[in-house]
């Protein structure tokens, strides 16, 4: 068998490939609309226009699929991050606020719009691993990406301790952005907190990891604008 077809990863060949999209695609669209426990495989296989046993063959177990779906994600989160190292580079050299409110921002967008993903990576302990892989990769690269434009005096001679710092605000962070906008119910819609208030909250807590015996003016960050 084909590693591809027994690992969930993409296929080489052009016409494999455009198969193995149809599927993910097809996946997504249902699991927009219920849970993917409750997504079975022949509705999965309808809706991509394949027979069940092409689907079986390419993904002989369940969380092979959403291996798949996670692997999707970082693609789209290393097309983000360039989003973020253009809005880096437009702020001042070092401003550590700013690089910090874009991050938190771009975090709740990207989980926003792939909500319906991360969804259902819920219960299942074998299903949870994906999930996790998924999160500490974009952590870690947001927070690699985030070390490079901190002010050089943060940076010299601290590099240990900055990753450090970085990682746990992300994991946080990350942490945080996941309780708040995630099903079943959004508790800082609840409350009343919009994502650009919960981005500013979230943006004082990872600062306040690299800042220290510094007063810095926090009360007013302006809404990001989405490109």
């Amino acid at each position: 068998m084909n590693s591809s077809m027994s690992t969930g990863r993409a296929p080489k060949q052009a016409r494999s490939l455009q198969t193995h999209n149809r599927i993910l695609d097809a996946t997504e669209e249902l699991i927009r609309e219920r849970p993917f426990q409750e997504v079975s495989n022949l509705s999965i296989a309808n809706a991509a226009g394949i027979a069940a046993g092409s689907l079986y063959s390419r993904f002989p177990k369940r969380e092979l699929l959403l291996a798949a779906l996670i692997d999707r994600l970082m693609e789209r989160a290393e097309s983000r991050l360039e989003y973020l190292q253009t809005t880096y580079a437009s702020n001042e050299p070092g401003d550590i606020v700013a690089n910090a409110h874009v991050t938190v921002r771009e975090f709740i967008r990207f989980s926003r719009d792939n909500q319906h993903i991360l969804s259902s990576f819920e219960g299942d302990e074998s299903i949870l691993i994906h999930r996790r892989r998924f999160e500490r990769s974009l952590t870690n690269t947001i927070r690699d990406s985030f070390i490079e434009h901190l002010p050089a005096a943060m940076s010299d001679g601290l590099s240990t301790k900055v990753t450090w710092r970085a990682e746990l605000a992300m994991r946080i962070v990350a942490s945080a952005v996941h309780r708040a906008i995630g099903p079943p119910v959004e508790w800082a819609k609840d409350m009343g907190i919009d994502d650009d208030q919960l981005a500013a909250e979230l943006t004082k807590m990872a600062v306040g990891y690299f800042v220290m015996g510094e007063s810095m003016e926090l009360k007013q960050l302006a809404p990001v604008p989405y490109e």
